[in-house]
């Protein structure tokens, strides 16, 4: 996929899948043209909510200390 409208010096990528490579080339282009593509690579660690337990709540049995949440 090629993204050509970026124009912050950031860009997030959502919806990555856990455990997983990804490969990638940039460059950066303006009026005086265009930079040679660098490439390079990552790999996503194990999903840390893999085994979260859905709708938790927490209460307190006490009041909870000024300023404090749960």
């Amino acid at each position: 996929m090629c993204y050509s409208t970026i124009r912050n010096c950031s860009l997030t990528f959502d919806d990555l899948q856990p455990k997983t490579d990804y490969h990638f080339k940039v460059r950066a282009v303006n009026a005086d043209g265009a930079s040679e593509w660098t490439a390079f690579r990552f790999a996503t660690v194990t999903d840390p909510l893999e085994w979260a337990i859905p709708n938790l709540v927490g209460t307190t049995s006490c009041t909870n200390q000024g300023g404090q949440g749960v």
